[in-house]
């Protein structure tokens, strides 16, 4: 293990900022893939807590990735670093609505709430 990650170790505390703590599992996968038992050791965290809020969101961002791919619930997963962060969609400009166009058939039929209900008492 590098002496500069093997000493931050010893001296981490019990409370991190979660970007310290996602920044740690992500160095650590980067000196060689770790299994989620390996960091929970490693950081002296609960392994669910990590699995559920730290890896979870390094999967999402893209900083993690699995071992083996294809296989997540492998007897053998472990984590390796990501490509990086994946790329969010860009976001769809909108539109006022004030210039929204409003289709003809909406304008000139009334709306339909289903069933139409028969009138009911009215003499013809």
């Amino acid at each position: 293990m590098p002496s500069d990650l093997e000493a931050e170790l010893r001296t981490i505390e019990r409370r991190l900022l979660p970007r310290h703590l996602e920044g740690l599992v992500v160095r650590l996968c980067a000196w060689k893939p770790q299994s989620l038992k390996s960091l929970s050791r490693l950081l002296r965290r609960d392994d669910i807590y990590l699995q559920n809020t730290v890896i979870k969101r390094l999967l999402a961002d893209g900083r993690l990735a699995f071992l083996h791919p294809g296989q997540p619930n492998h007897p053998r997963q472990g984590y390796v670093p990501g490509k990086g962060r994946s790329p969010r969609a860009p976001r769809k400009p909108r539109v006022p609505a004030a210039s929204r166009s409003v289709s003809p058939r909406a304008e000139s039929s009334p709306p339909r709430f289903g069933m139409e209900m028969p009138d009911i008492g009215r003499n013809d």
